[in-house]
């Protein structure tokens, strides 16, 4: 659901009537531009610091409260946004953040308070990161849902993106194309069978951000495994399998 919001910083003088820009649907292009996915990359770890809750927190301490002060600030930014195509991808992050939330080991008070300040730092620097990205992203107005499962999708698709996109070399004397063809082949396949725009939409926005995190990690790989090529292939065609048929039980 997007913030139905401000459009500026301030309501400035009262004039004439401006005619409005026409409401469209978000460009996929634009989903996946690199500066798209690093706003909804850093909007993801904003939204999972800020609402993680406590677990076990000593009496009389209100995680919740202390960081009320960085909720508003937040609720400010998001209000600057109206119903652009940075607003949707920050509800788009939002609701991935929140559907992968746990909650902080607060037993020790010391902790407790650490954590606190984590947050504000957290909140602090990823309201630096994407104001500094939202000149470049999409302003138009977008009045596109998004649905409730969502998430879900996206996060089962990231994992599948994950599957076939391995940063180190599998087996031992095989090149990874080899042992991934059969795979790619599957998810080619299920790519072309998506029900419909909404589904692909939502899959291109997962795969972007999947193909953003992984420019950006350096892998310590462990040594190639010894098990045969074969083997490697058939096991992963199988996983994949599986991942496809979960995704599939999921109807946006």
């Amino acid at each position: 659901m997007l913030f139905a919001l401000a459009g500026c910083d301030s309501p400035g003088n009262v004039a004439d009537p401006q005619p409005q820009p026409q409401a469209k649907p978000i460009a996929r292009t634009v989903l996946e531009s690199e500066d798209s996915a690093k706003f909804r990359m850093a909007a993801r770890r904003l939204y999972a610091s800020l609402g993680m809750p406590s677990c076990d927190a000593p009496a009389g301490f209100d995680r919740k409260a202390q960081l009320e002060p960085d909720r508003a600030e937040v609720a400010a930014f998001e209000a600057r946004l109206g119903t652009s195509g940075a607003a949707f991808q920050l509800a788009i992050a939002r609701a991935d953040a929140e559907y992968t939330l746990s909650c902080w080991n607060d037993r020790d008070i010391a902790f407790a308070r650490k954590h606190v300040e984590m947050t504000r730092e957290d909140v602090a620097g990823g309201l630096a990161s994407l104001r500094a990205l939202l000149p470049s992203l999409d302003r138009g107005p977008v009045h596109e849902p998004i649905p409730a499962r969502s998430a879900a999708f996206r996060g089962l698709v990231r994992r599948l993106v994950e599957a076939v996109q391995p940063q180190c070399q599998l087996a031992d004397g095989a090149a990874n194309e080899a042992i991934l063809a059969p795979a790619l082949e599957l998810v080619r396949q299920f790519q072309t069978r998506l029900p419909d725009a909404v589904h692909r939409h939502h899959y291109a926005i997962a795969k972007a951000d999947v193909d953003l995190e992984q420019s950006m990690t350096l892998v310590e790989c462990v040594a190639p495994s010894r098990v045969s090529p074969d083997r490697l292939r058939d096991d992963l065609l199988a996983d994949v399998r599986r991942r496809i048929a979960a995704l599939q039980a999921i109807r946006l």
